[in-house]
């Protein structure tokens, strides 16, 4: 069992990483090229297809690995049905959207590359759905060729699309590559052949597992996309808080470097982790177990996340896009601490999604999603984008306590399990400031002396903490790690 899972979560790993990679080297790639407005312009494009592969990111898939009957064709070939209507729909209400949207960020001139994103989610609604009928078994392998694929011939891409097309008109079109090569992919290396069915059973069942897990899409779709949208528009509904696209551009890159581990783990947990809580969750026992074991490693992830951007975060940024996006390190730690919370809130929201309680997604992010209103008027009153990550790291808090304590109704896991992972968190990123405050070298230097003491902080925590000893072994061949066992 275990080196099956082993072999199945490096498999994921690596196709999640080098999409990950590939996807950062091409914002790196035009971030360099392109100039701070047309690079925070290309940033829009980026959040409306995120916020489309947000909302593709529909129950019609996940059902497939949830639902026991998931494995049979007929089940298979009817989400495959309702997910191209979805996504037929989804580009239809974009391309009426396209003209308000380019209002709003002050680009009416790119009305028609709004229209064109509308392509985004019809190509999504094609994707075949073997790639995620074979997790049920946790097999990861076309899954992360395609994925992890499709990203790579993207960023190859990426400088001659640059020069091709030197401004934002380079992100629009590598944008809608990728989609292409996703779609196309998951058809070509499929192992069942492509067709639709209708089984109003299985549609319903669909519908009653997939409506929460849309409005949590939805919900997902606005806190993901939210702030950079309330930056990008700050310029017409905001002025009096200074913001413009080129602050967009630098958020954006800063951004986009922080959040790289945090993208890899959500995928990751997506498809690792919900299929090994899935087959517990009819043991209880079974099912704590392999939650406490799940949310230490992304705790660590996180303390490790907010202590490098923490302590060095300028000087990264400096490193990777250049003195012209210097600027991002003034917030970056902050920033980084929100993502080290969204990282730990991955494993209590696949743990609910496994248990089917997927309305009490939709409440989590609902919470979530209102820092954005209170981030709307901190705006409003002249503040910067402190306040809006402000409000984004409370905002995160308050969705993992809330799914943490519908968790204890039906799973039994208790509140106290939790201070471990939030511990480790919050001393990553006070070691990080702290460490800040002696670093004033060069920023080589620098970084060099932030991971020496990262390693020793990492060091003492597997040492000290048995728990963390216990949920890597879990993961490792029987001979490193003990055999699961129920607590």
């Amino acid at each position: 069992m275990k080196k099956r899972l082993l072999k199945s979560g490096l498999t994921l790993l690596g196709g999640q990483a080098a999409d990950q990679i590939a996807a950062f080297a091409r914002n790196l790639i035009l971030a360099r090229v392109l100039t701070k407005a047309d690079f925070g312009l290309a940033a829009t494009f980026s959040m409306v297809a995120i916020f489309l592969e947000t909302l593709s990111n529909f129950a019609a898939d996940k059902v497939v690995v949830q639902a026991k009957d998931g494995q049979k064709e007929e089940f298979q070939a009817t989400a495959q049905l309702l997910r191209v209507l979805r996504g037929l729909f989804a580009g239809t209400i974009l391309f009426f959207l396209a003209g308000p949207l380019a209002r709003q960020f002050n680009v009416p001139e790119a009305t028609w590359a709004f229209r064109c994103l509308a392509l985004l989610p019809i190509m999504a609604g094609l994707f075949h759905l073997d790639i995620e009928r074979l997790q049920r078994d946790m097999k990861f392998g076309i899954f992360s060729w395609v994925y992890g694929g499709s990203n790579v011939i993207t960023a190859l891409m990426a400088y001659p699309f640059a020069h091709w097309f030197p401004d934002w008109r380079a992100m629009l079109f590598l944008l809608l590559l990728r989609e292409f090569l996703l779609s196309l992919g998951t058809h070509i290396l499929a192992e069942r052949p492509y067709r639709f069915h209708w089984d109003g059973k299985v549609a319903k069942q669909i519908y009653r597992f997939g409506t929460p897990l849309v409005l949590n899409s939805l919900l997902m779709a606005l806190f993901l996309q939210g702030d950079r949208f309330l930056i990008g528009s700050a310029e017409k509904n905001f002025p009096q808080s200074g913001l413009s696209l080129q602050d967009l551009g630098v958020y954006f890159a800063t951004l986009s470097l922080i959040m790289a581990p945090g993208r890899i783990f959500a995928s990751l947990a997506s498809t690792f982790i919900l299929p090994l809580l899935s087959q517990a969750q009819d043991e209880e026992g079974k099912f704590r177990y392999r939650y406490h074991l799940c949310i230490l490693p992304p705790a660590l992830l996180g303390a490790i996340v907010a202590f490098g951007f923490g302590a060095v975060g300028k000087d990264l940024i400096g490193l990777v896009y250049g003195e012209k996006y210097a600027a991002g390190g003034l917030y970056a730690g902050w920033l980084a601490l929100a993502m080290a919370v969204r990282i730990l809130r991955v494993v209590p929201t696949v743990a609910v999604m496994a248990k089917a309680h997927t309305s009490d997604l939709v409440r989590g992010n609902l919470i979530r999603v209102l820092a954005l209103p209170a981030a709307a008027v901190a705006l409003f009153f002249g503040y910067g984008l402190h306040s809006i990550i402000l409000f984004a790291i409370l905002g995160e808090l308050g969705a993992f306590s809330f799914l943490v304590s519908r968790l204890s109704h039906y799973s039994g896991i208790r509140w106290k399990e939790q201070l471990l992972p939030l511990g480790l968190i919050s001393m990553g990123a006070l070691a990080g400031f702290l460490a800040r405050a002696f670093l004033h070298y060069g920023s080589l230097v620098n970084i060099g002396l932030a991971c020496l003491l990262g390693f020793c902080l990492l060091g003492f925590s597997y040492i000290s903490l048995a728990d963390l000893r216990k949920a890597v072994g879990f993961f490792l061949p029987n001979k490193l790690g003990p055999k699961e066992a129920q607590p």
